[in-house]
């Protein structure tokens, strides 16, 4: 009786998961890519979207305006991602170092160790679009 009701708790939550997963990721367009990308590593859009966003928030502040304007330009609705990490409560203001990358996972119920596992992942997608100058400038600020 208890796994019964196990699974239909688990089935509730994965439908109010679902649910919710729709309006926050709505208008990502073809950023859709990176996220399904980093989904494969087992976390859900939610988490893929907070960490890319508190990843993507620490290379704005490490990088000049014109080299993130390279990166923004190499990851199609950079803007409208950010602000749904924010939003998603990943990170509250400019983050500063991979500590405060590794609390923003946390705040997403992920690990900090998934850190190492997203940079490759979102610095390959950045190389794909914006080429290896791009994919160079996340790994430099990345790390």
């Amino acid at each position: 009786m208890n796994k019964i009701k196990n699974l239909f708790v688990a089935a509730i939550f994965s439908i109010a998961l679902i649910s919710g997963c729709s309006s926050s990721i709505g208008g990502l367009g073809s950023t859709m890519d990176l996220i399904n990308s980093l989904g494969k590593l087992g976390v859900t859009p939610e988490q893929a979207i907070g960490g890319a966003g508190a990843l993507m928030n620490l290379a704005q502040g490490k990088l000049s305006a014109d080299d993130f304007s390279k990166v923004a330009g190499s990851i199609p609705n950079l803007d409208e991602l950010m602000k749904q990490a924010e939003g998603l409560g990943a990170f509250t203001g400019q983050l500063t170092d991979m500590a405060g990358v590794g609390s923003s996972f946390e705040k997403l119920v992920m690990d900090k160790s998934k850190v190492s596992e997203f940079v490759p992942e979102i610095t390959n997608f950045a190389s794909k679009n914006g080429g290896q100058e791009v994919g160079n400038l996340l790994s430099g600020v990345l790390k």
